[in-house]
């Protein structure tokens, strides 16, 4: 009935036009609707909009420019005429469309209508300056936010501006309600308030939100009503704040609002339920769903699409995935078109579940690598519930794109090849590929490799074995891609910066050879030159990248035959190296830090340096001197000095007991004493008892079960950092083993293992023996020289299988388990002892064949039992075991090559035969002996090359 009325005067007002104006702009206020006079064949009836701080136009509440107090029974928001007719002036000239725009231009009488427009303009301006005032002042405010990011600096200064604007107004004696404003004429109104309470929105911080209410506040002291944008402006604020007492303040801030308004959109409410999302509290996802509930019940606003979408984060952040992909469901349930799920929908869902593989690949737990599975399976189920429904229906809305496919990457719920197969079938490739998407693909390409390298769980998505050198050459081959694509100009947005060289060096740093190392060092000068020619910082090397590299040495170190002493000094060299480019750029991520002198300490405990004592004393004394030129976080910590026993002990040094002792005394003297940096932890006093027990003595047995036992007492008394674990269990029990104190020291390791299972029963699942507890009472054994030990060492093996069997996978037997009982039975006295050695290792090789590579048989494997036959004088077994060992490689990924052991142990019995081939045979081995010496003086090309 409005549309028709005003239809009438419409066309009154054609006929009467300047004089029409006033009466028709009058009337029209009490509707909604607003008359644009742009265009007498193209003027319409719409709703007043208004561009406010840059955001999309939306229908603002009438109040929004009501500059006179007044109240309303009915919680409706009263716009006075004066309002009207001044917003109508400026929309006017400001808010036509393109098609008018258009349209007018292309009219034969243009000119003319230009002309009369203009001279409309001048005269509505002249009526009512403050109205063009207020409207150029928040042009200036948005054109001012704009232009510079919405920075700190220019939202201070928009709030600046407009306070210098509203204090003449405001009584700022009487804040206790609203006041009078001390005149008539305004040069800014609401939409100046809403621009900066939504520019401190985008401040995301407490101070922010604190600004933006602020202002809130001064609206209700002029004596103006604020309206939902008002209100929508500082939840927003607070939303962004992320933090709990932020959320609680949005809360009761929209519970304010529905108390003095009527409530006519949900976008307050989802406000606040993104509040809750992004406060990190554990029950955010039951708050929002309470709001969401809440606003379900309410008589006319509904919650819409975004609303459902809203808690479905709020339960992905907090971890509930089950509850959020419920959420979903419920949704899925409405299928009304304002209701239907969309893409965000699912790939929130899809996001919840990879937080779920994500943490459960940190805990390593063997429920939580069910959990992972379970995760990884709903991913899958989630995106190609969107490709079907997509493909079928063609409606974009739930056609999965780039976040969707990075999110289930992120997971590792596919592989890399067969998300970009995906994405060219169904995915909406706007922006594909971009650089986060491709550093994503490179970055979980290496931490497959390193889960492979550490020994976990084989991903859900792996369908083929993972080959080192191959993914890395993968990687790298992305990465040229994204240097060429930039090259050309073809797509900027794939621009390679030090995210995407830093994954590529991860990738190079677990392929474990000196040429995969130098590959990745090669990459590090690559990205510096850059830097140099550039000056960008996205291509300045982070301590990240310099740790990657040093992790590629790392590997390279723990391999036989390596140079340790050489590779020490290089990576101690880029340490140097990482501090010089700190000093010239000051850049926080290149600032000394613990983390990289922890794995040069780790790097010394690998070396075989004989030098690696004065290196690790070199290392403590640069850290010091860090300390003191003003970097204190880099300062020795009990983590930092548990590293460096670690270093001493597994390089033999001498009296390393004795220094262990020390190192412990004066680090728990110093916290005594006020100094919070030496805190003790788990790992200083499991690298003391490690380096007891590598001491292989009695007093070293005597002083780690001294130690032992303190540990629990202090646990006792309340010192929370000296719970003991499993590993000081483990160190107690090797050192019990090392000691050669025969069946005594055996037997004694055994009851520490029982003692764990013990604990363990009694509710402590943190000290569950582990396979390292039960390989340290199995080395006991074979140190015991008794008769009955290979019997024991057989019972263990039973247990562990049996345990493992009913779930227990953390003590599931591997290929050092069964290499202890191999020995047990080669130097056993029983005639029987290398047959049963032989026997077990077929069992390894079977067991290997069918998919448990924790118990492949190694070199070692193999040598064990060719002694066990040489020893008898069975050169035909011996050679025997010898060509399983050369079969046993052709099957495999990385050959188990021959070493000087395994040729003089297979020469030793040929040498004693009376067999007519045994001088061929000897002469057969003589040849191997020389091509491996061969082999090891001079590194064949095949070794350099990469790729």
């Amino acid at each position: 009935e409005h549309r028709l009325v005003l239809l009438v005067l419409l066309l009154f007002a054609l006929l009467w036009h300047d004089r029409s104006f006033q009466f028709v702009d009058a009337l029209s206020s009490s509707t909604g609707f607003q008359w644009h006079p742009t265009n007498r064949l193209n003027s319409k009836l719409r709703p007043v909009s208004y561009d406010a701080a840059g955001g999309s136009r939306h229908h603002m509440s009438m109040a929004a420019h009501n500059h006179s107090s007044s109240s309303s029974s009915n919680k409706q928001e009263k716009v006075a005429p004066s309002s009207r007719q001044r917003r109508s002036k400026t929309s006017a000239a400001n808010a036509k469309s393109p098609f008018q725009r258009r349209n007018s231009r292309g009219s034969k009488h243009s000119s003319r209508n230009r002309a009369k427009k203009r001279d409309n303009w001048k005269q509505r301006k002249l009526q009512n300056p403050t109205t063009h005032e207020a409207f150029q002042f928040n042009k200036q405010l948005t054109n001012l936010l704009r232009k510079e990011g919405y920075s700190r600096r220019a939202v201070e200064k928009a709030d600046k501006m407009l306070w210098q604007r509203a204090t003449p107004h405001l009584n700022l004696t009487n804040t206790f309600g609203p006041v009078e404003a001390s005149g008539k004429g305004f040069n800014f109104d609401l939409v100046s308030f809403n621009i900066v309470m939504l520019a401190w929105s985008k401040q995301q911080s407490w101070e922010g939100a604190e600004e933006a209410h602020k202002w809130l506040r001064l609206i209700g002291i002029m004596g103006w009503n604020a309206d939902s944008y008002s209100y929508g402006a500082c939840l927003t604020a607070y939303a962004k704040a992320n933090s709990i007492k932020a959320a609680i303040a949005a809360e009761e801030l929209l519970e304010q609002y529905i108390s003095t308004v009527c409530l006519t959109t949900d976008s307050l409410h989802n406000a606040v339920m993104d509040a809750w999302a992004r406060s990190g509290h554990k029950g955010a996802g039951s708050r929002a769903y309470a709001i969401l509930k809440e606003l379900e019940s309410h008589p006319t606003v509904k919650p819409s699409t975004i609303s459902y979408n809203t808690c479905i984060k709020a339960f992905a952040n907090t971890g509930e995935a089950t509850r959020a992909e419920e959420l979903l469901e419920e949704l899925k349930s409405n299928r009304t078109d304002p209701l239907s799920p969309n893409k965000v929908s699912y790939t929130t869902c899809i996001n919840a579940w990879a937080t779920v593989t994500k943490t459960q690949q940190q805990h390593r737990e063997l429920q939580g690598n069910t959990k992972r599975i379970e995760a990884i399976s709903r991913i899958r189920r989630l995106l190609s519930e969107m490709e079907t429904t997509y493909n079928s229906t063609k409606d974009k809305r739930i056609q999965p794109d780039l976040y969707t496919y990075t999110a289930a990457l992120s997971a590792q719920a596919l592989q890399p090849l067969e998300i970009y197969k995906r994405i060219n079938k169904y995915g909406d490739k706007t922006g594909f590929p971009n650089v986060h998407f491709l550093n994503s693909c490179i970055h979980v390409m290496a931490q497959a490799l390193e889960r492979r390298n550490n020994g976990g769980d084989v991903l859900a998505s792996d369908d083929s074995p993972i080959d080192p050198a191959t993914t890395a050459q993968v990687a790298e081959t992305l990465l040229r891609q994204m240097q060429q694509q930039e090259t050309f100009g073809k797509n900027s947005a794939t621009t390679a910066c030090k995210v995407t060289f830093s994954s590529v060096i991860s990738c190079w740093a677990q392929v474990g050879t000196e040429a995969a190392a130098q590959r990745a060092e090669n990459l590090l000068d690559e990205l510096q030159d850059r830097w140099e020619a550039t000056n960008k910082e996205q291509f300045l090397p982070s301590a990240k990248t310099f740790c990657s590299v040093l992790t590629a040495w790392i590997k390279v170190a723990s391999t036989e035959g390596s140079e340790g002493s050489s590779i020490v000094d290089r990576a101690i060299g880029l340490e140097k190296r990482m501090h010089q480019l700190y000093k010239r750029t000051k850049s926080s991520q290149l600032a000394p830090n613990r983390i990289i002198f922890i794995q040069l300490f780790q790097l010394l405990a690998k070396s075989n340096d004989p030098e690696a004592a004065l290196k690790a004393r070199d290392l403590l004394k640069m850290m010091e001197f860090y300390a003191k030129s003003g970097h204190p976080e880099v300062r020795p910590d009990a983590t930092t000095l548990g590293s460096f026993l670690n270093a001493l002990s597994k390089n033999n040094v001498e009296n390393i007991q004795e220094l262990a002792s020390v190192v412990l005394e004066q680090v728990e003297e110093g916290y005594n004493n006020g100094l919070g940096h030496l805190k003790p932890n788990s790992l200083l006093y499991s690298s003391v008892l490690q380096a007891y027990a590598k001491s292989a003595s009695k007093e070293g047995a005597a002083l780690a079960e001294q130690l032992l036992e303190r540990t629990i007492q202090l646990w006792k008394e309340g010192k929370l950092y000296a719970k003991p674990t499993v590993l000081f269990y483990n160190a107690a029990i090797d050192a019990n083993a090392r000691c050669n104190g025969g069946l005594k020291s055996a037997e004694r390791a055994e009851e520490l293992l029982s003692e764990l299972w013990a604990r363990a029963a009694a509710g402590d699942n943190s000290l569950k023996p582990t396979t390292r507890s039960y390989n340290a009472v199995l080395l006991a054994w074979k140190n015991s020289n008794v008769e009955q030990a290979p019997e024991r060492a057989e019972a263990l093996l039973n247990i562990m299988t049996e345990r493992f069997k009913r779930g227990e996978g953390d003590c599931q037997p591997d290929t050092v388990t069964f290499n202890s009982i191999l020995a047990l039975h080669a130097k056993s006295s029983r005639a029987d002892g290398a047959i049963k050695a032989r026997k077990l290792l077929i069992f390894m090789e079977n067991q290997c064949n069918t998919g448990e590579i924790r118990v492949e048989p190694d070199r070692i494997s193999y040598n064990i039992c060719i002694t066990a036959f040489d020893r008898r004088g069975d050169e035909l077994s011996a050679t025997e075991i010898f060509e399983r060992m050369l079969r046993f490689n052709t099957s495999r990924r990385e050959q188990i090559a021959p070493d000087q052991i395994t040729l003089g142990c297979l020469r030793a019995p040929w040498t004693k035969s009376t067999l007519p081939d045994a001088q061929s045979q000897i002469a057969r081995i003589d040849r191997l002996i020389e091509a491996l010496r061969l082999k090891q003086t001079h590194t064949s090309h095949e070794e350099l090359k990469v790729g």
